[in-house]
């Protein structure tokens, strides 16, 4: 499910700057088997936390009036021939949000998810949100990034544990 403007545009480009201050001192997470060469990924800062406890009133219409925990962000970058491959997430991860904080790529980089035996694509602009709800249960990929050297995406993941007896509202 897309989320349109859950950022405005320059929260997108406060948090796209600061992650290139923090790539330059937070290693890499080198899960490149899942994401593919030319990728950087990694925990954030609290700049980043903030959005959890933030963006979570919108989360939570989207599972009812049930609660969700505050998990964990991650923040990534993909460049030319950087993927995902088809996973599910860990079990933990009840609600998972991927943001669109900056792309200058020549078009949009689509992300699938199958669920019920239907393939579903997902494009989001920059500030867009696109949430798997029950990601652990769900696969979903990226096809390979074709695009200059110079360009890439920057996707900001949000990730809520979702309380027990919550029911999916989709």
């Amino acid at each position: 499910m897309i989320l349109k403007n859950l950022l405005t545009k320059e929260e997108c480009e406060f948090l796209h700057q600061q992650f290139l201050v923090e790539k330059q001192i937070i290693p890499d997470m080198e899960n490149h088997a899942k994401y593919g060469p030319n990728t950087y990924g990694f925990r954030p800062s609290d700049v980043f936390n903030v959005y959890l406890e933030k963006l979570k009133p919108y989360i939570q219409k989207c599972i009812g009036d049930a609660g969700i925990e505050n998990l964990n962000t991650y923040v990534r970058e993909y460049k030319n021939g950087s993927s995902l491959i088809k996973h599910t997430d860990r079990n933990d991860i009840g609600v998972t949000l991927s943001i669109n904080l900056f792309s200058n790529i020549d078009g949009i980089w689509t992300l699938y998810e199958e669920r019920d035996g239907k393939v579903n694509g997902y494009d989001a602009e920059t500030g867009d949100g696109i949430v798997i709800l029950d990601p652990y249960k769900i696969t979903h990929w990226r096809d390979e990034l074709v695009c200059n050297d110079d360009e890439y995406v920057l996707q900001l993941f949000l990730h809520w544990n979702k309380q027990k007896d919550v029911k999916t509202i989709i």
